[in-house]
């Protein structure tokens, strides 16, 4: 499933270089049962960028695309959001900036 990651610009060079970074998923919920890594990521843009400007972003972030193969939903989003549960760093295959 292509999922697409919201950023802020500072990070955009490391992640390319070495991809998105599995995160405690502890950060995305409280829940017990999401105890592991993982990389978040949003099923559409749309819903990524609302995530940037939740964050005060304005126009520094970028979305950065990657593909998951073994995911869950995110319980802390109401929209369509999802957790690579995989444990390895994301490749990134497309870079959408900021407008």
């Amino acid at each position: 499933m292509k999922l697409y990651h919201a950023t802020h610009i500072d990070n955009l060079a490391d992640i390319q270089d070495v991809g998105i970074l599995p995160q405690q998923t502890r950060r995305f919920s409280n829940d017990p049962q999401y105890d592991d890594e993982g990389v978040y990521g949003f099923t559409n843009i749309s819903d990524a960028e609302g995530f940037a400007a939740d964050q005060g972003w304005m126009d520094d972030f970028a979305i950065v695309e990657f593909e998951s193969y073994d995911y869950i939903d995110d319980p802390e989003y109401d929209g369509e959001a999802k957790i690579d549960i995989s444990g390895r760093p994301m490749t990134v295959t497309r870079v959408f900036r900021g407008e």
